[in-house]
């Protein structure tokens, strides 16, 4: 297809219903640009995997590709319980996707497409000077500047990175091949597991010193984090970074209803939210204003 868009999706299976929901709003928004899907995850039982690959191939025509990913590779790296293994995994792309693939999407499965991103396609990696006069260096990847502050940076310093700018890597338009070229993963790995300790935001940390002042910058509706509010301008894809997710009973995330219109078209219609308790529920069922009105009453 020309000019269509390679995607791909790191998962472990918690994420299984939000991967379903981050496919379906690409492909209702964006069927006719998708290329070739692929899915990498450490779900040793693939049942349902098989069951939800049935159901995009019924509705949209639409292969996912599964790459099985053995996780002990990922052992001795750092996990939070706010990183799983899986995120790790789009380190080793340039080894695990087939070789003719030159360019991939990569999409966090916390997303929500929310408008076309036929932009995208027509990237074009070209190259900037290097330091070597007469030659060019091509770019390994557009992403999103994070607008991180400098003393936010500063733990990184004494990994030798020296940029001002931060990327996010939950939306990553991907130069393959060159990746391929440079045998980045290799250098991704070492510098993950040399790191390891410098690290808070782990694979995203190692991306970004790995890759310092190689990549372009993406336009922030091609990513749009930290939001607070409906934005009147265009987003185009929602990001739902942070612990407000829109899966939870009682979150107050500004783009919880898109996420919902897009579940409801998946296989997990039915679901009990994971902070779901009788608390919770007196909290979510109870309008905004009545709670103003008790807590005005007990602080009296």
């Amino acid at each position: 297809m020309k000019n269509s868009i390679n995607i791909v999706f790191t998962i472990d299976k918690n994420f299984i219903p939000h991967f379903a929901v981050a496919l379906t709003s690409l492909l209702e928004t964006n069927l006719e640009l998708v290329g070739r899907v692929f899915l990498i995850h450490d779900i040793s039982d693939d049942s349902e995997l098989s069951t939800l690959r049935k159901h995009f191939n019924r509705r949209y025509g639409v292969n996912i590709e599964c790459f099985f990913m053995d996780a002990t590779a990922f052992e001795n790296f750092k996990i939070t319980h706010h990183f799983s293994k899986a995120a790790n995994y789009r380190l080793l792309l340039d080894k695990i996707l087939p070789s003719n693939i030159d360019s991939v999407l990569f999409l966090d499965s916390d997303i929500v497409v929310n408008g076309c991103l036929s932009e995208l396609s027509n990237i074009d990696f070209g190259g900037k000077p290097s330091n070597d006069k007469g030659k060019f260096e091509e770019l390994l990847i557009y992403a999103v500047d994070h607008k991180m502050a400098t003393s936010s940076l500063i733990r990184l310093r004494e990994t030798g990175f020296k940029s001002e700018k931060y990327f996010n890597s939950g939306v990553m338009y991907i130069n393959l091949k060159q990746w391929r070229v440079l045998a980045l993963s290799n250098l991704l790995m070492q510098n993950a597991a040399r790191l390891r300790e410098c690290l808070l935001w782990l694979d995203q940390d190692v991306l970004n010193i790995t890759l310092e002042n190689k990549w372009g910058v993406l336009e922030y509706k091609y990513n749009g984090f930290d939001l607070e509010k409906s934005h009147n301008h265009d987003i185009r894809i929602v990001h739902f970074t942070g612990k407000d997710k829109p899966w939870h009973l009682v979150s107050k995330h500004p783009y919880k209803k898109l996420y919902w219109k897009y579940r409801r078209m998946t296989p997990y219609k039915a679901f009990l939210p994971d902070d779901f308790s009788i608390a919770n529920f007196i909290k979510f069922i109870i309008p905004e204003p009545v709670k103003r009105t008790i807590k005005k009453l007990l602080n009296k």
